[in-house]
């Protein structure tokens, strides 16, 4: 499944039920913010990042290791909030100039500050 996004409002309800298989950022290290996003959906990679406001979303289509600067490294995201990769995805959406993805029992949360993004994890 192709999706691609462009937009500072959006849904992507097609990945409803689908499960999220990996969920890295690439940067330093999580708190100072990271630079970029990849997420594997049902076997597809997909990369995204949050720019002024608009949520840029398509499907990756070069390996992950071409977009490493020296200082960069890849973060796992579900391992570093405890996520099990066996989780359902239950909803993305992007609206105020935040992304939220909504797995399992918790909600990420995606902000992008000074040209980094911040995630954190929401319970609910």
């Amino acid at each position: 499944m192709k999706i691609s996004r462009q937009h500072s409002e959006t849904k992507i309800d097609e990945f409803n039920g689908l499960y999220c298989e990996q969920l890295f950022g690439l940067g330093q290290t999580l708190s100072a913010g990271l630079s970029l996003f990849y997420i594997v959906i049902s076997g597809v990679s997909y990369k995204f990042f949050i720019d002024e406001g608009v949520l840029f979303w398509s499907e990756a289509l070069q390996d992950p290791e071409d977009d490493l600067t020296d200082n960069e490294k890849y973060i796992d995201i579900l391992s570093c909030y405890d996520i099990q990769n066996e989780e359902k995805l239950n909803g993305i959406h992007m609206k105020n100039g935040m992304l939220e993805i909504n797995i399992g029992g918790g909600r990420l949360k995606f902000t992008n500050i000074d040209d980094m993004m911040l995630v954190h994890k929401v319970y609910v």
